[in-house]
């Protein structure tokens, strides 16, 4: 317990006392919802395309579940009623918007904009049978009392079912993000803000936050809960609001990543299934003859130092087309563009690591004009292609100097 003074009196505070609780989580609770509403309104107005619009769905989501919260801390019936309406069930309808948003960074909707409305079923017959009557219930107190008292009673159980739906569809998504990042490395010799780490953490996200719920829709089961404050939906209220934080930073730095035609708009990345020796574009001496014409072009013209170099580039500059590059590269070289152009990006960060005349210049610098176009991406390949951090690197590189001058 500490005193402080407080004009001419002194005042005891307790920040634990359950009414500053309250007053914290009911800032938590105001903040989340305006984080969200504003996320969903500059979605809306700067996304042109539907599918561009589908990450305000999970803003949305996050809204009314923090107002349901919120009304339930304040007895607020008809606020209650009003996000039950909204935002209950809202994992039948997230689910195959994750999977349809994933898909839309590749494919065009006309392939699969049916088959994503037949998946929304569950969540239209979810707000016909539960949505629907509870939030009426919640509203006007005597519509359906029977049945709403009989959905309240299973509702942990229809909770877990709604959830095991979301996490079916989250792996489904997560494979596709997995597919997506495979064809990208095909073309682009770099992802910069086109990377899918947005996309990740949307699903990584979900992932978590749903086994956490379903964690503890078991442990409601077992312990029904007894307290307004800490009740254990408010934990997943905050969460999600810490998440949509997290979602709103990188979706304002890599806004573009919001926008997911990105792909579309330009060269569509080869296909990485494999290619037979019958379904080859040129045989193993044309292929030979073109891997050394790319490997002088590499070493002598220096492309990769072009931190936007792209497939259709390099085969500008051999004289290939974009699909026998990528033959050559894939089959024959047995790599795919983004790591076989990142390898000589670290060939070219080593070697100027090792030369006096760099020496004032920091290890991020000379990653720049080794051709990398962020320090993220630059850490990340050159760990994946050393088993070192840059760091760790230089400095094994120092001592072995050591060593040998001794």
């Amino acid at each position: 317990m500490e005193e402080f003074a407080f004009g001419p009196h002194e005042i005891r505070f307790d920040f634990w006392r359950m009414e500053n609780l309250q007053m914290l989580i009911n800032f938590i609770l105001v903040a989340g919802m305006t984080l969200a509403a504003l996320m969903v309104f500059f979605i809306l107005k700067t996304r042109i395309t539907f599918s561009g619009k589908l990450p305000a769905l999970f803003f949305a989501s996050g809204f009314f579940f923090a107002l349901y919260y919120y009304a339930f801390m304040h007895r607020a019936g008809v606020l209650a009623g009003i996000a039950i309406i909204f935002g209950q069930g809202m994992g039948f309808l997230l689910g195959p918007s994750l999977l349809f948003f994933v898909k839309s960074l590749r494919e065009e909707k006309s392939k699969f904009i049916r088959p994503y409305l037949i998946q929304l079923t569950p969540y239209l017959v979810n707000w016909i049978l539960i949505s629907l009557p509870l939030g009426l219930n919640l509203i006007f107190q005597n519509w359906f009392p029977d049945y709403s008292q009989v959905l309240a009673d299973i509702a942990d159980f229809t909770n877990l079912v709604e959830n095991a739906f979301l996490i079916f569809y989250a792996y489904l998504a997560y494979r596709e993000v997995q597919k997506t990042e495979g064809l990208v490395k095909q073309s682009f010799s770099t992802l910069g803000i086109e990377d899918l780490s947005w996309c990740k953490t949307l699903v990584y996200g979900i992932g978590i936050i749903v086994l956490t719920d379903s964690l503890l829709s078991i442990y409601e089961l077992i312990y029904p809960p007894v307290e307004l404050v800490l009740n254990p939906g408010l934990i997943i209220a905050i969460l999600l609001i810490a998440f949509f934080a997290i979602l709103g930073y990188k979706g304002t730095v890599q806004a573009k990543i919001l926008l997911p035609d990105f792909l579309l708009e330009k060269q569509q990345p080869s296909s990485s299934k494999s290619i037979t020796s019958a379904d080859s574009l040129f045989s193993e001496k044309q292929a030979k003859e073109a891997e050394i014409q790319l490997i002088e072009v590499m070493e002598v013209e220096h492309p990769y130092l072009d931190e936007s170099l792209a497939l259709s580039d390099l085969a500008n500059r051999i004289d290939l087309t974009d699909k026998r590059l990528s033959e050559l590269l894939n089959k024959h070289l047995e790599t795919n563009f983004y790591d076989f152009v990142n390898s000589y990006r670290v060939a070219a960060f080593k070697e100027k690591l090792m030369d006096h005349s760099y020496a004032h210049l920091t290890l991020l610098a000379l990653a720049y004009e080794s051709g990398f176009k962020s320090k993220t991406s630059f850490n990340r390949v050159f760990k994946q292609q050393t088993g070192q951090s840059p760091s760790a690197y230089k400095k094994t590189q120092e001592s072995a100097l050591q060593k040998a001058s001794a």
